[in-house]
């Protein structure tokens, strides 16, 4: 249940997806409830779940799924599924420094993707209305 909130491999095919969702949808689900919720139930009911060969799922996990959203985030062309790549990416990290015992610095990676995202979503929208609906990064 956690792995597919928090978007990770092997379900993570539904976060670049749903980037054609309206943008009121799009930042909830990129940047608060649904990505971020997988992560915490992980670090709610860390007594419970963490053992080693657990931790070492969360890791291999977490590195599959930041490899996957930095590999894809650097051939895509639309920004807005760039965007979608780099939350991969980043919850992937988050993942990992759970994984390795961090609890505290994943939840306070948690809160700063929040505020980035935020934050880049305002760009992104900026740039796409000031390239007269261009989406495109590369041209």
């Amino acid at each position: 249940m956690a792995f597919t909130k928090s978007a990770q491999i092997p379900f993570s095919g539904w976060l670049p997806k749903a980037i054609r969702a309206p943008t009121p949808t799009r930042a909830l689900v990129h940047s608060s409830t649904l990505v971020t919720a997988g992560l915490v139930l992980i670090i709610v009911y860390r007594e419970l779940i963490f053992n080693s060969f657990t931790m070492l799922l969360i890791l291999i996990a977490g590195f599959l799924t930041i490899t996957y959203g930095s590999v894809f985030a650097l051939v895509e062309n639309s920004v807005k599924r760039t965007v979608a790549y780099s939350t991969l990416s980043q919850m992937g990290l988050s993942i990992i420094v759970v994984g390795l015992g961090s609890h505290y610095v994943g939840l306070v990676s948690l809160i700063s993707h929040g505020l980035a995202k935020s934050l880049l979503f305002i760009q992104v929208g900026y740039l796409i209305h000031r390239g007269v609906n261009q989406q495109g990064v590369r041209g």
